[in-house]
């Protein structure tokens, strides 16, 4: 039985460890909007998704790839934090290009995203033309470099829905180019590119992908469905590889981005919000554990924030079999 006594979207979900445990993972998330300087509580909590929810929902009907909007967020314990933020570079002004970016403890992460653009034959070889003016462009995998050549014989699993990806420079003339890129390495031509991107990366993306484990007929024959033995928690871990945290969010913690509002800065803090489980089995006394902040996920243009807390406690079976989860503020 799973009870919720605190004004988040809550819910405990059956799970099976790394190690093949039965286990149950309890997620709590809390959406804030940012009033002035100060992080309260939204009249309408975002759900906790056991899924992810796709950039591009008519992609999927049609069975072609999508990006991810907002990541599920059923998955084991995490070795750290994400950082995700969903939106779009904005200008006071039309421009060609812009640089945006993303703070986060330890971690810095700058984009520079341009308006549409292609790629052309010059005189010295193919380029990139320059970006169109505007004022709001999306910052989404299918913007950035990644993609898959014209026969389909080529695919960048780092960003399969990108753009670039070729066996002919030939085939890339008059396509659609990058329009996010790292402003480091700013992509010219056909030479290939890193994927970039502020957003969450899917399981069957690398890196995530190789993070599961060698799944070779060993495996099949001896563990399946239980992951590999070299299986990487980082796995569970959904953003980018550069706004990977090494340790979970804390209270006080600061997180901003730059150009993805009208107003420039989106900085928030971390509230103060401690979630315990108490937990009662069949034949053993309550025990009450705290939940941990493993994910952040900005919408900088609606000034909103999604903070998820987890914990993942074995299912037990006999005299230790778990019977109740409920969720509580630590006051």
């Amino acid at each position: 039985m799973f009870a919720n006594a605190t004004p988040f979207a809550a819910l405990t979900a059956p799970f099976h460890d790394e190690r093949g445990v039965d286990a149950v993972v309890v997620l709590a998330k809390a959406t804030f909007v940012q009033r002035g300087s100060r992080l309260v509580l939204a009249e309408e909590q975002a759900p906790v998704r056991l899924c992810d929810v796709p950039t591009d929902p008519r992609a999927v009907e049609e069975g072609r790839e999508s990006s991810v909007r907002y990541p599920g967020d059923l998955g084991g314990e995490k070795p750290g934090a994400d950082i995700v933020v969903v939106g779009c570079a904005i200008s006071a002004k039309p421009v060609a290009s812009v640089d945006v970016a993303v703070r986060a403890p330890g971690r810095t992460m700058s984009l520079r995203v341009h308006g549409e653009r292609v790629f052309y034959k010059g005189a010295l070889g193919l380029k990139v033309s320059a970006g169109a003016p505007f004022e709001r462009a999306a910052i989404t995998y299918e913007r950035a470099y990644g993609g898959a050549s014209q026969d389909g014989s080529i695919i960048d699993w780092r960003n399969p829905v990108g753009r670039g990806v070729h066996r002919s420079a030939s085939e890339l003339d008059g396509a659609p180019a990058p329009g996010v890129e790292d402003p480091a390495n700013p992509i010219d031509g056909a030479r290939k590119a890193i994927p970039m991107g502020f957003g969450a990366i899917p399981t069957w993306w690398l890196p995530r992908r190789d993070l599961m484990g060698t799944a070779d007929a060993a495996w099949q024959a001896e563990r399946m469905p239980v992951p590999p033995l070299d299986f990487d928690r980082r796995f569970y871990q959904v953003a980018h590889p550069a706004l990977q945290m090494e340790r979970p969010l804390q209270a006080g913690d600061m997180v901003a981005t730059h150009g993805l509002c009208r107003d420039g800065l989106f900085q928030v803090t971390v509230p103060v919000v401690a979630l315990l489980a108490h937990l009662r089995r069949a034949g053993a006394p309550p025990v009450s554990l705290p939940l941990v902040l493993d994910t952040a996920l900005l919408e900088p243009e609606s000034s909103r924030v999604e903070l998820t807390f987890r914990l993942v406690v074995p299912l037990g079976r006999g005299a230790t079999l778990l019977r109740e989860v409920r969720l509580d503020v630590d006051a």
